[in-house]
Formats: structure tokens, C-alpha cells, sequence
């Protein structure tokens, strides 16, 4: 399941947009392969201080694994993360967004799949992963913009 559709309206309200914002040009986006053993994958996770991470194969899409993955499904079952590889608790064939989806979309998506990070495919190839702080940020952003806007407006109106 994906969100494609273009909307007219505001450009800046597209995942492309987000992903400029919330990442500089040359972050890379941080994958693990279904062989990766659990504690590799945390590994990564807590060094590039990130929440999730894309599971890629022949440079395709299928799945996801989060922290609270590997907490909620490894960690508190008593699992060794030592002996057991992502592909056994991965969210398989994840929901994903394109660059032209609309953000307040994806953040529906993300609610409806219980999900706080979504990739973003372009063609079918992964171009990014957004969270929901980044969202969050980014809202957060176009507030205080706004709110100086209308502050300026009133002051100047004077």
C-alpha cells in the first residue's frame, strides 16, 4: 500500500519537500539486507542514531525493521540477538510513500500501519525514509513561520 497522488495546492506539503528539509543532500540512507543478524541491525540503528532501517534486496524494498521491533519482538521474548537475522522480524512488503505524496497522507498512513517511519520510493527504488519527527519538526517549523508572518503583518499594519 502506497500514497502517490500529486496535489496542487501547496508543494511544500509533499514528502519531497520534508525530505530536503529534514536531511542534508548528502545523508545516505542507512539499510540493512534480510541476512543482517538483529544485533548488527541495532548496532546501526543506535551509531546513526536513527529509528528504523529499510531492509533492501538486489536493491529492492522488502521491509522494514525498527527499534521497537527488535525490543518489543527479539529483546522482551528473550531472543538472542546474536542468533537470528532481520528477516525474521521485519515488517515484510512495508507501506512506503513517493517524493509527490501529500504529508498529511503519509501521516495518515503511518497511524492506519501503526508505523513512525515510512520510506519513500521513487520508481520503485528507496530515495529516502521519513519519521514521524521530521513531520513533526517540519509542522512544528511552518508554525513559527507563520506566526512571525502574522506578527509582522499586525505590527506593520500600524
Amino acid at each position: 500500500m502506497h500514497v502517490s497522488k500529486p496535489k496542487e495546492e501547496n508543494p511544500m506539503s509533499r514528502v519531497s519537500q520534508l525530505l530536503k528539509s529534514a536531511h542534508s543532500e548528502g545523508d545516505k540512507v542507512h539499510t540493512v539486507s534480510p541476512g543482517t543478524l538483529i544485533v548488527e541491525a541495532a548496532r546501526l540503528l543506535r551509531d546513526k542514531q536513527i529509528g528504523a532501517l529499510p531492509v533492501l534486496e538486489e536493491g529492492r524494498l522488502v521491509g522494514i525493521i525498527s527499534e521497537r521491533d527488535i525490543t518489543y519482538k527479539v529483546t522482551a521474548e528473550g531472543i538472542d540477538p546474536r542468533t537470528v537475522t532481520v528477516a525474521k522480524f521485519m515488517v515484510s512488503e512495508p507501506a512506503y510513500v513517493t517524493p509527490f505524496s501529500d504529508i498529511m497522507d503519509c501521516m495518515q498512513l503511518m497511524k492506519t500501519k501503526k508505523s513512525r517511519h515510512m520510506p519513500v520510493l521513487d520508481e520503485g527504488k528507496l530515495v529516502g525514509i521519513v519519521s514521524l519527527r521530521d513531520i513533526f519538526h517540519m509542522l512544528w517549523k511552518n508554525q513559527e513561520l507563520l506566526a512571525m508572518q502574522m506578527e509582522s503583518y499586525i505590527l506593520g499594519a500600524r
